[in-house]
């Protein structure tokens, strides 16, 4: 056996690894609402910030409900962002 190879000698035959296929993006479909349906849209930070015309700041500082996908990725419900606006609107 060659040991500057890990033990790996002449002809040794490696055992292969056997992978399942991944599917990406299928998980949270059924979830979440699609897209095509006004009231439900899902957006992004980035989105829902320029729909309330605010800075992405204040747009993280604001109670409105969110949906948390992992860590870091973040969405809104157009209807949810339409509802804080109907609760904090003041009458003129």
């Amino acid at each position: 056996m060659d040991k500057r190879r890990g033990g790996v000698g002449r002809g040794a035959v490696e055992p292969q690894v056997v992978r399942a296929p991944v599917v990406v993006g299928r998980a949270n479909e059924e979830k979440l609402p699609s897209r095509g349906e006004p009231d439900q849209e899902v957006m992004t930070r980035q989105e829902a910030a320029a729909y309330l015309r605010l800075s992405l700041r204040t747009m993280d500082r604001l109670p409105i409900p969110r949906v948390k996908l992992g860590h870091r990725t973040v969405r809104f419900l157009r209807a949810d962002l339409d509802a804080y606006l109907a609760q904090h609107r003041e009458a003129a």
